[in-house]
Parts: structure tokens; sequence; C-alpha cells
């Protein structure tokens, strides 16, 4: 009294919240056949990959100013439910991005069952951009679908070609770290060029200077500078040495 049929599904994509089964021309022992029946719903069957529909980046155009942690967050619009345990890889190109855009933790990164958000820091590095192509690959549907993955050109630009005051030679004989640096606290510097007595400033990314004093000893072979207690952000440290001015960028947290 037991029929067993084994069905192969295949890859084409599909998706059907409820299929029916219609079962008919059996027949007993006695030649009876039987009544056809339908048997609903029945199955659910999901081999339809999740497309990424849209993408926002806000803000969407990048500049020195957004230098920092959170500098943007980006927002993935899919096409269905997702599994939340599967982040979507984004990657940026073409271009060197190593260490230019670098995406941080995120408490929730699921907004809702199809909405994932991501947010990046923009650190320091001479790049221009007018239109920057997004990846985004590696998420999959609760069904367990791969997405398909998907290049967004011209979603965003990034141009960090200027600080907001007159170009000085970034780094040049200028080394300073560690870097990041806790605001109050000390950074090594050496410089070959500086001198007892030469300018010091730390300048914010809108050209403000916040601090200015004078070199009290020389930084050939590297000495401790104390750092202002400034409010967290990216700063110039510029020096106004024998040969001319140089810069750092430093990173206060």
């Amino acid at each position: 009294d037991r029929f067993a049929a084994v069905f192969a599904l295949t890859p084409l994509p599909a998706e059907v919240e409820e299929v029916s089964f219609r079962v008919a021309f059996a027949r007993d022992a006695a030649g009876n056949s039987m009544e056809e029946v339908n048997v609903f719903p029945g199955v659910w069957v999901d081999t339809r990959p999740p497309e990424l529909l849209g993408l926002s980046c806000a803000p969407n155009a990048l500049t020195d100013a957004d230098l920092g942690p959170g500098a943007m967050v980006m927002d993935a619009l899919f096409s269905e439910a997702m599994e939340p345990t599967a982040w979507p890889a984004i990657g940026f190109g073409p271009g060197e991005w190593a260490g230019v855009l670098v995406e941080e933790a995120v408490a929730l990164p699921w907004l809702d069952e199809a909405t994932y958000r991501a947010r990046f820091g923009l650190y320091a590095a001479p790049v221009w951009e007018p239109a920057v192509e997004v990846l985004v690959s590696g998420a999959r549907d609760r069904a367990g679908n791969p997405m398909l993955p998907r290049a967004v050109a011209d979603a965003l630009s990034v141009s960090l070609s200027g600080v907001g005051i007159a170009e000085l030679p970034e780094q040049g004989d200028l080394q300073v770290w560690p870097v990041p640096v806790a605001r109050g606290g000390t950074v090594q510097v050496r410089c070959t060029t500086c001198r007892v007595g030469d300018g010091v400033q730390w300048v914010d990314l809108q050209g403000h200077t916040v601090w200015q004093g004078a070199l009290r000893s020389g930084f050939a072979k590297g000495q401790a500078l104390d750092v202002p207690s400034l409010s967290a952000g990216m700063y110039l440290l510029i020096v106004q040495g024998s040969e001319g001015p140089v810069m750092a960028r430093v990173m206060v947290e």
C-alpha cells in the first residue's frame, strides 16, 4: 500500500512557495482504479539566487573632510529574505584600495531581513577616483542559494587630493609612529631637517590650526612628542623644517 517516487531537482532558477501534487491512475490488486487526489499544499521549491536590487552610500562623494572612522554608511538591498549569518563581501575596484576604505564592525548589520548595512572608515592615501565600482558577493538567501555577484559602477567617488590648506609634501623627512595615537598621549617623531625652535602645528582637515608651538629638541634620531588633548579624528602634524615644511597625517583616537 506504499509507493515511493524520487524526484531530481534541477539547478534551473525557480521559486514556488506551494507546489501541489496530483496522484492518479493507480489501482489495487482487484483492478479497481483509484480516485484522483490533489495534495495541496505539498512542498516549497526555491532554487532562485537572490539579487542585489540597489546600493546606497552616504555620503557618496568622500573627501578629505570625511577621513576617519565611520566615514561612510552603505546599505545593500536584496530581492528576498537573506541568511543573517552570511554577510556579503564588499570590495572596491579598480585601483589600490587596501587601507583606504576599511570596513568596520556594525552591531546589527541586518536592518531587516533583506537590507544589509556596512560602515567604512576612510583613511589617508593619495587617491582620486571620480567613479568607484563597488563589488558585492558572498551573501545567500534563507534557502541556501548564493547571491548573484554584482558590480555597481559609479556608486561613489573618493577624492583625497587636498586638505583644505596649501599642499605640503606628505611625510617627506617627517616620520611619526605609532599611529593611531590616543589624545594626550605620545608619538615618536624622526626628522633630520628639524631643529630646536622649529615651529610645530597640529591642523585639522578643514585647515584650522588647533595647536602650535616650537620644537624643544632635535629629532634626527627620533624623539618623543606629546600629543595635545585633541578631539578624535585625523590631523596634520606640520613642522617648519630647515629645508621647508614637512607634514605627516596622524589619527587621534
